[in-house]
């Protein structure tokens, strides 16, 4: 019974978001600057927090949050009002993320590598002790999560940073929810798997150290 109860919860809640949702983008659609102004605030730090976590480059940031905003905000009278609105924003952010790494390919010449910034983003919203035990700890995990494949990566920030639910995430990544499951779990183990190795590395490489005479005593 409560099981039941739980999940009629939750759907009553998700048709409530979804009325909030379509009664926003309609004002929008209706040239009301308020709803607009209201859809910057709800949507802003997410979304910088998507292309924050992708992005090393600190200056091209801001430049793909608004272009996704404008984006958004041209394409509006394209929005399926029976879709989700916050998948549906974050896919343009996804294009724009991929435009501007296409665009600095070219600039360079090379395929740029592209990774996070896993210490600004920790510091924006929660603090690394929450996460990890030690800074030894956090600074493997920030090496950890660049190292990662990409389709890995990302439903990683789906999932537990920008905390989009399973069906979003699905959506947004173009995925299903097996495959989802999967790579959340090959990603957490290969994670583990390598920041294990390099605790391992370096207790390795404090031992030799200690036992060279540069270091010793005397």
């Amino acid at each position: 019974m409560e099981d039941s109860r739980g999940r009629y919860m939750e759907d009553f809640e998700k048709k409530d978001a979804g009325d909030l949702e379509r009664a926003l983008v309609l004002r929008i659609r209706e040239g009301d600057a308020s709803a607009w102004s209201e859809f910057v605030d709800t949507f802003s730090q997410g979304i910088y927090t998507f292309v924050r976590c992708q992005i090393k480059d600190e200056s091209c940031v801001d430049d793909i949050v608004s272009e996704t905003f404008v984006g958004v905000y041209r394409n509006i009278e394209r929005f399926r009002m029976d879709s989700s609105l916050k998948t549906w924003v974050y896919s343009i952010c996804m294009h724009k993320i991929k435009d501007a790494r296409r665009r600095f390919a070219r600039e360079s010449q090379k395929r740029l590598a592209l990774f996070f910034d896993w210490e600004l983003f920790f510091h924006r919203s929660r603090p690394p002790e929450d996460v990890v035990s030690t800074q030894s700890d956090f600074e493997l995990l920030m090496s950890a999560l660049e190292a990662l494949p990409e389709k890995y990566r990302m439903v990683l920030i789906c999932r537990y940073f920008n905390e989009l639910s399973l069906k979003e995430t699905c959506a947004l990544l173009e995925i299903t929810e097996n495959q989802l499951h999967q790579r959340v779990r090959v990603g957490r183990k290969r994670l583990r798997a390598w920041m294990d190795e390099q605790r391992t590395m370096s207790s390795t490489l404090q031992h030799k150290l200690s036992k060279h005479t540069l270091f010793s005593e005397g």
